[in-house]
């Protein structure tokens, strides 16, 4: 009889533990992929200037445009699952790895094939830039399928996923071993062309047909769900309300552009035995430029004029925040630099004095005044009011800065709502300060951050199992290392909480962790 009871809250723990820890994992695995992203397609831009010389006109605008739209592409998924958790921010932020990975293999390719001998296995690195375009092409094609809330238009659509899932399977497999011409760069370039090395002969009738191994077998296989995507789009608009139609208006319409130009190209290439001719290059130039351009700028379009996840609002706030620091940056250092100056010549002008007297006592003064100044205007370039903590409030504000914390940290809060500028401010920084703190001299294993309002006070603990340490010492200005920034900042959250009209409070000890309390008037 107690046995269930007794394994539910295990099995719970668990579960919400391996959540945590996906959220956390989040903004790390956004960031690498950023990063991979943009270092990759710096990568395929130097290559595609070495192999410059070597590259038809088109496969160098194409190469290039790759390797931008690799970035654009990363860019946009990552803000929207920042911003949304949205899948279709995934989506986006795969294609643009994808188009990297597919844009440097392609580069080092015609690279090595064009400079015998210098990098090793270029048909290899080259075969792999074509397979990457199966998964980039099945990615686009998804993320229409599922934009913009991230899920089918309806449970009837389940077939079609499927559906493409086996294809991109069939695709890939087919394209590994299809005993055909690699053109580089990837898809289908004419500047390099060579045996596909895992080419296998003997796959028969039967798996000659099965396993598309040819751009134009590719074509004729996706064309039917990029007709699908595209009518997913418009069943979405048809049923949505003025803003989701606005913000899939231009979409529809550049995947029905996208959809009429591969319609092009792959009855070009099947007319002519799929060898190259002006009807498919034109269809591709079309094609390349709505999937490189034209797709991201939609999607941008969408985000800054009709509020698509809201991102516009997040970068507008980030722009005006970032001009006000920005201007308040600048006035502090002119103020610096003229006070600064004021110092010296006030130096010059006691050690000059032929009366000590009167002009030391009055150069002491002014001197003592400008140093107050400057630790005021200090204090303002610090205090810059943070704009997450502005829009969205003091729970939303402290979970994002909870995730850039180098260890679990858990944001508990019992009634928060929003409060006066100031009191939200002091909160917010003594809370950031103690999480600080925690980072670099605890080495806790976890943190706690919990947040109340009982009887019109706001309250505030950050509570750590670290090793702990001497609060004497520690406010007396002697650190855990000797030296005293630990004391400081506890002083300062200290005076901080006092001007607001609140109290701090301390609680620790060697071994035993460390609580530190805040409360003040809501």
């Amino acid at each position: 009889m107690t046995g269930p009871p007794a394994v539910r809250p295990r099995r719970a723990a668990a579960v919400g533990g391996l959540a945590a820890s996906r959220a956390a994992a989040a903004p790390a695995v956004l960031t690498a992929t950023w990063v991979t992203t943009a270092v990759l397609s710096l990568a395929g831009a130097v290559l595609t200037v070495v192999a410059w010389n070597h590259l038809a006109d088109g496969d160098k605008v194409s190469s290039l445009g790759g390797a931008l739209s690799a970035v654009l592409y990363a860019t946009l998924g990552t803000l929207i699952v920042r911003r949304a958790g949205n899948v279709v921010g995934w989506l986006l932020l795969g294609v643009g790895a994808g188009l990297a990975v597919m844009t440097a293999a392609g580069a080092y390719g015609v690279a090595g094939l064009t400079h015998p001998g210098t990098v090793p296995a270029p048909e290899l690195v080259g075969l792999l830039a074509e397979l990457c375009f199966i998964p980039v092409l099945g990615g686009f094609i998804a993320t229409f399928l599922l934009f913009p809330d991230g899920r089918l238009p309806s449970p009837r659509w389940r077939p079609v996923a499927w559906l493409g899932l086996l294809a991109a399977a069939l695709a890939l497999a087919g394209f590994t071993v299809h005993p055909r011409m690699v053109g580089l760069p990837a898809p289908g370039g004419v500047s390099v062309r060579f045996p596909n090395p895992l080419g296998v002969d003997s796959l028969g009738p039967v798996g000659s047909t099965v396993l598309v191994g040819t751009q134009t077998g590719l074509g004729l296989l996706v064309l039917p769900f990029f007709a699908a995507a595209v009518t997913a789009l418009v069943v979405r608009y048809r049923s949505g309300g003025r803003d989701v139609r606005q913000q899939i208006k231009w979409l529809a319409f550049m995947m029905a552009a996208e959809f009429a130009s591969a319609a092009v190209v792959t009855l070009g290439l099947a007319a002519h035995g799929g060898a190259q001719n002006p009807v498919a290059d034109v269809g591709s130039v079309v094609s390349a430029g709505v999937a490189l351009i034209g797709v991201p700028a939609v999607v941008t379009l969408a985000i800054l004029k009709h509020r698509l996840y809201q991102i516009d609002v997040i970068i507008n706030k980030t722009v005006k925040y970032g001009l006000l620091s920005a201007a308040l940056t600048g006035v502090y250092a002119a103020i610096v630099v003229g006070i600064g100056t004021l110092a010296v010549l006030l130096r010059l002008l006691e050690d000059a004095a032929t009366d000590p007297g009167e002009v030391r006592l009055l150069t002491a003064q002014l001197r003592d005044g400008l140093h107050a100044a400057l630790d005021d205007l200090r204090a303002l370039a610090r205090g810059i009011y943070p704009p997450l903590l502005a829009e969205q409030g003091l729970l939303e504000a402290l979970q994002a800065q909870a995730r850039r914390v180098p260890l679990p940290v858990s944001v508990e809060a019992d009634g928060i709502g929003r409060y006066q500028r100031d009191t939200e401010a002091t909160a917010y920084f003594c809370i950031l300060e103690a999480l600080q703190n925690v980072a670099k001299y605890a080495r806790a294993t976890r943190a706690t951050v919990a947040l109340a309002c009982p009887d019109g006070q706001l309250e505030f603990s950050v509570t750590d199992d670290g090793v702990g340490f001497d609060t004497a010492a520690a406010l007396s200005g002697t650190g855990p290392d000797g030296t005293g920034p630990r004391g400081t900042g506890l002083q300062g959250m200290a005076d901080r909480l006092a001007a607001a009209g609140g109290s701090f409070h301390l609680r620790s000890g060697p071994g035993l962790g460390t609580t530190v309390r805040g409360r003040l008037p809501a």
